[in-house]
């Protein structure tokens, strides 16, 4: 099987709203109407061997933004689904593992996806958070002007957790919000070794500490909240 999962990523990357550097930093158009009955569930998913697809989506309530996410996250999902297929015999499989946070009156995904085996790589990270309140996708400086951060400090922060690794490369942005407007960032950014190469990490950032996350399993402790945990077995 031939894959390029590398390309996707980056194909992806040009309309993934709210996770491309060059695009999150745009301010977002829309016309913004209040979506109180939104909510968020995890419908498609799919435990095959030793691949796991987990697609969450907006329900309960529908506009130009919640069809944009969901939408967005079916995109992510389209890549893998050659995994999902009945005649499916090869030694590749993947992860496409959805964390969901319901902070009212926020709705934040997480979504992480990598194709295995594979090395130099922690995966891809994307994510949305949807303002019910405004009927609107949160964006990137959104987050930033409510940590009180400039993105030039959380970059500044970045520290591989061994020592020879440099940050030399942010990839994309996600980030999540709690009720009282509390920011936690993931970011997924390359570090490189002079001695041993390159690796795409994932990141947490959260009031000025950073944290190298390694599993599948992204840990979103945040009080007070609805949380649904994966994997959804």
């Amino acid at each position: 099987m031939i894959r390029n999962f590398r390309l996707f990523s980056l194909l992806s990357g040009l309309f993934c709203l709210g996770l491309s550097m060059t695009i999150v930093m745009q301010p977002v158009i829309c016309a913004a109407q209040a979506t109180p009955g939104a909510y968020l569930d995890v419908p498609h998913r799919f435990y095959g061997g030793d691949s796991i697809i987990e697609l969450p989506a907006i329900l309960g309530a529908e506009n130009s933004v919640i069809h944009m996410i969901n939408r967005e996250v079916e995109a992510v999902g389209e890549a893998f689904a050659l995994f999902e297929a009945p005649t499916y015999d090869d030694i590749y499989w993947c992860e496409v593992v959805a964390y969901t946070i319901t902070s009212e009156p926020y709705l934040n995904i997480l979504l992480t996806a990598i194709e295995y085996p594979t090395y130099g790589t922690s995966g891809d990270l994307y994510g949305w958070v949807y303002d019910k309140q405004a009927g609107n996708l949160v964006s990137l400086g959104q987050a930033l002007d409510l940590a009180g951060v400039p993105l030039s400090k959380i970059e500044a922060d970045l520290r591989p957790g061994d020592p020879g690794w440099q940050i030399t490369k942010i990839i994309n942005i996600a980030f999540t919000l709690d009720a009282s407007n509390q920011v936690i960032f993931y970011i997924q950014a390359r570090a490189d070794n002079p001695e041993v190469g390159s690796w795409n990490g994932i990141y947490r950032w959260q009031n000025g500490k950073t944290e190298q996350l390694f599993g599948r399993l992204i840990q979103v402790e945040i009080e007070g909240v609805r949380s649904l945990r994966t994997p959804l077995k």
